[in-house]
């Protein structure tokens, strides 16, 4: 295997074969060897009994005549193209290959065959085909002869043409599987109602505007896949698929669902991602079945909101419930309201700019010195009463708060970058830090986002020099093309990555490459004809390319307030625009606003700052006529606008609700301030906390110092909110769970520390942490996650996630430490090439540990990448590479090493069946006889250990939010384990006799699952705890009803 970074991996097949045996069938697996050689053909025909044969053909034109020397009763033939090797293997098959009569499965992918290899339609006994990248143009009739076919995969051929399928292909009477996917089809063949046994169909990536009547006819299909098509109509017809469990069709365009969905009957799963979805039908909520619905990217659902689509099922019947119980003459009520994020470098003017915008005035400092935003504030703004009101987020510009800035971003927002156009100077530096840094932020962020670019200080420009204005302007502008272009030409490397690699993208678009090629984000692209207007100067005559655009409208926000009322017409504008703001304008039942006028008023006239659910409930029930159901689906839509939060995902904070978020940012802002030397001062009211003034200045030290945050001075800090010792303790838990900060060791839990990342500084030795030589008994694992850009606070927040393991640690800036028992994880922010120009951020783990416990240092190192990349998944658009580092480069300490791509946990698993343990690898050194042998376990981790890492995820799970298990959640699990009762019994130590008893006096699945639940709680009377049943539940593989038992709480 060739790499770009030098790497190669040779491994010739050895002349003794290996042979294997299971279940009694003689297997010869070449897979984990190089393809085969027509000069160098293995000798097959020495194995007895041949039945199993597998390796990688890329080398082949033809197949060796000594090849149908083999056991004529091969029963399955792996004869494929490696994705990771050169060639294109066999053009053709000899006609004699039907020597192989006993075949039943046979696998051909990547070969790219000259035409259809005929002879393979006399093989009648093979019942799983693998054809998929083979440069098929056409099925040949004759494949009426295989009539034992019941898989079949044509996957990533060519069969665009109306002849390219016959229809004796679907007359094929025991297909159950079928894989048409990317095979350029524009139409699907009535014929397809022919297969009767048809249980699965995919045929996604496709020209399909429609689909034909008869699929709908097909009796047994239970999965259907249609994603990456043009289909806008979904018709009614599909009601008739009785068996249809699991439906996939996103990135389509459908407009909405027909009413006859309902009666799937049987359905449990549909993924509509990205489709055109104005609106669903209430008839959803009326599958019996169904337990999830994707909707995400639907940009324009209004109806229900596209946010409380996204919250689940629950949230959705929430919606439709609210509506029915409204009066029939009651109509729902248009949502005009829209989030505004400021962002820029400190100075720019973002709170100067929000001030005219709300005041339509300047805002003049008594000292005539602008002052630094602290964190975060916010500000309304309804320009006209009938007009949208927008809710103004201004983001502290100073680069360290930036760590808390993710959190405000939103994808329902227009986001705004504030320049200082008159610092701005047009050079590349320049514009990557007053702007090319700040769309990174966001388009890293967000999936599709929409953001504005508003240059300020116009006012100290000199009135005449209107030049220099449009100069630094249009500078701008060309440079965010650039930007933009430079986006895509990365996602296309990474699109043609996963081609060569033949990967396949995931479901969701997020992290789908070739969706985000056709979501770019909305940026600014023309300046705004006021402007010109404004300096008497024609604008440019080439036409907007995009109606739906966004203008850079240049302002003067302190002095006076030039371009601000066409700044104003342009937000408004853009809100309008249902392209770009589709939510804007969305639909609400009347008892929503209802319920958040009532809030308004009690933050107003109350000064309550959060209460907990219950209080809530009856809070809603005063005001409103929400029901339990209604509520949670109004929350959520209070929750997506910011009129409250509400952390139901985090077990101790889900009973609250915080109905005032300026209070929620101020916990922040107390803490995390620049200043916090010159403005935290002892006070003789800290005394309530325990604090004596001759320890205060001892603990501020430690925290400015050292990152270290007793408990006692956090109370200090936070004096002036007035927290109880519960609510305290909940805003602390928010604190790690966002990332911000993780307890450090104590012997007394109740009194202590924190560590606080955001204060730590520089080591002032600059101690590397593992400089020394590597002894003969170490290894050393170097392992890189390189991105394009390097999101703020990710690594500090992997920082706390590291530290809340079980580990002794050390920090600083940049820098961290881990302890193992012999094992040592160096972790620290890094570039590569470091040192160059063009060189790229990224995370950097060096892990040492004993040569003889490697599988303990790799147990360590897998934790931490899971870790990463946990944080790395809320960055949507973000280009990452992992890379496992050359050992011999990094042995010889190379400024430079080869890099090895690879993904730890995938890789290992691949590696269990295509790489040896040994190999010749590294071509960086000089001659023709290079490279080095090293053991391969130094660049991705055994198999077993991945294996053994996954499994103990559920034995590590979260506290369930309760440990009583309620009636209705028994109700709930009854439908859900229809085969695993019997064993889950024996788990939870209910005897043989006890399990035969339930099953002869019960007859429906259902109530003998009730009735072993029931058996089980009379059993263990106050022994019965969720924790158990999880366990339990965990040890039958039924992982997913483990995670629902753990947060299930009754309605």
């Amino acid at each position: 295997m060739a790499c770009g970074g030098g790497f190669e991996f040779i491994n010739i097949v050895p002349k003794k074969l290996p042979v294997t045996s299971e279940n009694g069938v003689v297997i010869v697996d070449l897979t984990s060897y190089d393809p085969v050689t027509s000069e160098e053909f293995p000798e097959f025909s020495s194995i007895q009994d041949l039945q199993d044969l597998r390796f990688f053909s890329n080398y082949l034109k033809e197949i060796p005549e000594q090849f149908f020397e083999i056991n004529h009763h091969l029963k399955s033939l792996f004869m494929c193209c490696s994705t990771i090797k050169p060639d294109n293997g066999l053009l053709r098959l000899p006609t004699h290959f039907n020597y192989f009569s006993h075949l039943e499965e046979l696998h051909l992918v990547g070969n790219h065959f000259e035409g259809f290899p005929l002879p393979i339609c006399n093989l009648g006994n093979i019942k799983t085909l693998y054809m998929d990248n083979c440069t098929l143009t056409k099925i040949p009739k004759e494949i009426k002869n295989m009539s034992s076919l019941v898989v079949v995969d044509f996957s990533y051929n060519s069969f665009g043409n109306p002849d390219s399928l016959p229809k004796e292909f679907f007359q094929l009477p025991n297909v159950k599987d079928l894989y048409l996917i990317d095979c350029q089809l524009n139409e699907l063949p009535s014929d397809i109602g022919g297969l009767r046994n048809l249980e699965g169909l995919r045929i996604g990536k496709n020209n399909l505007t429609k689909l034909p009547d008869e699929l709908f006819d097909l009796p047994k299909l239970s999965k259907l896949s249609v994603e990456g098509n043009k289909i806008s109509e979904l018709s009614p017809n599909i009601c008739q698929l009785h068996s249809l469990k699991l439906l996939l069709i996103m990135e389509n365009r459908l407009i909405t669902l027909p009413e006859e969905i309902r009666n799937l009957s049987n359905c449990i799963h549909i993924n509509l991602f990205d489709n055109k979805l104005t609106y669903l039908p209430r008839s959803i909520i009326e599958m019996p079945k169904l337990e999830t619905l994707i909707v995400d990217g639907n940009n324009n659902l209004r109806n229900p909101p596209l946010d409380v689509c996204s919250r689940g099922l629950d949230s959705i019947r929430g919606y439709f419930e609210t509506l029915d119980a409204q009066d029939v003459n009651t109509e729902t009520v248009d949502s005009q309201r829209l989030e505004v994020v400021l962002l820029g470098e400190s100075g720019a003017g973002k709170s100067s700019l929000a001030y005219a915008l709300v005041h339509a005035k300047a805002l003049l400092h008594p000292d005539n010195e602008a002052h630094s935003t602290v964190g975060v504030d916010f500000f309304n703004w309804r320009p006209f009463a009938s007009v949208i009101e927008f809710h103004i987020v201004d983001c502290a510009g100073q680069r360290r708060y930036q760590l808390t800035h993710p959190f405000f971003l939103s994808s329902e927002a227009l986001h705004i970058l504030v320049v200082d156009l008159f610092k701005y100077e047009p050079t590349k530096s320049c514009f990557q830090k007053t702007v090319g840094d700040w769309l990174d932020l966001v388009t890293s962020r967000i999936l599709k986002p929409r953001i504005m670019i508003v240059p300020t200080h116009l006012d100290k420009f000199d009135p005449s020099d209107t030049s220099t204005v449009i100069c630094c302007c249009k500078d701008i502008l060309k440079r965010v093309q650039d930007y933009c272009k430079g986006q895509k030409a990365l996602i296309e490397y990474e699109i043609s990555e996963k081609r060569k690699k033949g990967l396949k993208n995931p479901l969701k678009g997020g992290s789908n490459p070739e969706w985000k090629i056709n979501n770019p984000p909305i940026i600014s692209s023309v300046l705004h004809h006021a402007f010109y207007d404004a300096l008497q100067e024609p604008p440019p005559t080439e036409p907007v390319c995009n109606t739906s655009y966004i203008a850079m409208v240049p302002v003067s926000n302190v002095s006076e307030l030039t371009g601000i009322n066409a700044l104003q017409d342009e937000i408004i504008r853009i809100a309008e625009d249902r392209e770009l703001f589709p939510s804007v304008g969305r639909d609400l039942p009347e008892e929503w606003v209802k319920l958040e006028v009532a809030l308004r008023k009690s933050r107003e006239n109350d000064q309550v700052r959060c209460m907990s659910y219950g209080d809530f409930e009856k809070f809603a029930r005063e005001h409103t006529g929400l029901s339990k159901m209604g509520l949670r689906s109004a929350v959520t839509y209070l929750d997506s606008i910011g009129e409250l939060h509400y952390y139901k995902d985090i077990p101790s904070l889900h009973k609250n609700v915080f109905i005032d978020l300026r209070w929620l940012a101020k916990l922040v802002k107390c803490l995390f301030r620049h200043d916090l030397q010159e403005t935290l001062n002892f006070d003789e009211s800290f005394q309530r906390f325990g604090m004596i003034r001759g320890y205060f200045d001892e603990l501020k030290k430690n925290l400015i110092q050292e990152a270290k945050l007793s408990k006692a001075l956090l109370r200090c800090l936070w004096a002036e909110i007035e927290l109880d010792e519960a609510m305290f303790l909940q805003m602390v838990e928010l604190l790690h769970h966002l990332g911000l900060a993780c307890h450090l060791p104590t012997v007394d839990p109740d009194n202590f520390d924190l560590l606080v990342p955001w204060f730590l500084t520089d080591y002032p030795d600059e101690v590397e942490g593992l400089s020394e030589n590597l002894t003969d008994d170490k290894v050393e694992i170097n392992l890189l996650f390189m991105m394009s850009y390097l999101p703020p606070g990710l690594f500090d927040r992997l920082r706390v996630r590291c530290c809340s393991l079980v580990f002794d640690f050390y920090n600083w800036k940049d820098h961290l430490l881990l302890f193992g028992n012999n094992e040592r994880i160096l972790i620290h922010k890094h570039s590569y090439p470091a040192g160059a120009d063009s060189s790229s951020p990224a995370i950097y783990i060096k892990g040492r540990g004993i040569k003889a416990e490697l599988n303990s240092l790799w147990k360590i190192l897998l934790n931490i990448f899971e870790e990463t990349d946990a944080l790395l998944t809320e960055w949507q658009r973000l280009s990452v590479q992992r890379f496992a580092l050359c050992p011999p480069c990094t042995q010889k300490k190379k400024a430079n090493p080869c890099l090895f791509q690879c993904n730890w946990m995938s890789s290992a698993s691949a590696r269990k069946h295509s790489w040896p343990r040994t190999t010749k690898i590294c071509n960086a050194g000089p001659g023709i006889l290079r490279g080095e042998k090293f053991d391969a376990n130094l660049i991705f981790p055994p198999p077993d250990i991945v294996n053994q890492l996954l499994d103990s995820k559920w034995l590590q799970l979260p506290k369930p939010v309760s440990e009583i298990v309620p009636d209705s959640l028994i109700a709930d699990l009854s439908q859900k384990i229809p085969k695993e009762w019997k064993l889950l019994a024996s788990y939870l130590d209910l005897n043989a006799d006890h399990v035969a008893t339930i099953d002869q006096e019960n007859t429906i699945i259902a109530e003998k699952v009730i009735a072993m639940f029931n058996a089980w709680k009379h059993a263990q009377g106050a022994n019965v705890t969720r924790s158990k049943l999880v366990t339990a539940l965990v040890d039958v593989g039924r992982k997913d009803l483990a995670e629902k038992v753990l947060t299930y709480q009754k309605e």
